[in-house]
């Protein structure tokens, strides 16, 4: 699945006004294209900085360079994801678990993958 389509899901299940008024103003396909960009980028950043916390640099071989880069990427997808897809709650959207900690904060508590 697109990032775009990932946020448009998360739009339809999350935010259902946000996403009638991004459709009503004809903003959805900006508002989707943005997002989708920023979460890339950061998940590109916050891999780098979990792989390099989990030693990259000192990886001997381009398989364990590999195997920590994947488990870096999965992490951080995950964080970003979590962060970026959190949407202010409308009335009829059920409530969710809330998840106020910054990107700083849950970096800096991550345990080491490798």
């Amino acid at each position: 699945m697109s990032m775009k389509n990932l946020v448009l899901k998360a739009l339809e299940n999350l935010a259902p006004k946000l996403l009638a008024e991004l459709k009503s103003s004809n903003s959805l396909d900006q508002y989707l294209q943005t997002t989708a960009e920023e979460i890339s980028s950061q998940i590109v950043s916050l891999t780098m900085e979990i792989a390099k916390k989990n030693g990259l640099d000192k990886a001997e071989s381009l398989q364990e360079r590999a195997g920590i880069l994947a488990s870096a990427d999965q992490a951080a997808a995950e964080i970003v994801l979590s962060q970026m897809l959190e949407f202010p709650q409308d009335e009829i959207s059920q409530p969710k678990q809330d998840a106020t900690t910054s990107l700083q904060t849950q970096t800096s508590t991550m345990p080491d993958l490798g």
